[in-house]
């Protein structure tokens, strides 16, 4: 039986022992959601790219498999944020494309003045 792309991203998932929780923290969505993501395999390309980058694996991977893992690698560092700031992460995630660039560039902008 052919395996597909949900049962590798959970495959790469445990491999790295993250959660379905974490994942489903740092891709921005509920845990619901990232949940029904690896059973019912039902995933956008965004996504998929976004999956890739915190397993730590090409594309191509998750997509067609391949014969061996890659070794276990260090997960992200876990931040202490105040909810303040959670909510904040929250607001711009949400945020349209050139929105949210906008909101980088200002905050670049303040950073780079307080210098």
């Amino acid at each position: 039986m052919k395996e597909t792309i949900n049962q590798r991203i959970t495959k790469y998932r445990r491999f790295r022992g993250y959660t379905q929780a974490q994942m489903a923290e740092w891709l921005g969505m509920k845990s619901s959601t990232y949940s029904q993501c690896e059973r019912v395999g039902k995933i956008t390309c965004d996504q998929i790219i976004s999956i890739s980058e915190i397993l730590k694996l090409d594309v191509g991977t998750l997509l067609y498999g391949e014969k061996k893992a890659r070794p276990p690698i260090t997960p992200p560092q876990e931040l202490d944020f105040t909810l303040m700031e959670k909510n904040i992460i929250k607001i711009i995630r949400n945020l349209k494309k050139q929105d949210r660039a906008d909101v980088f560039e200002f905050i670049q902008q303040k950073y780079n003045k307080s210098k």
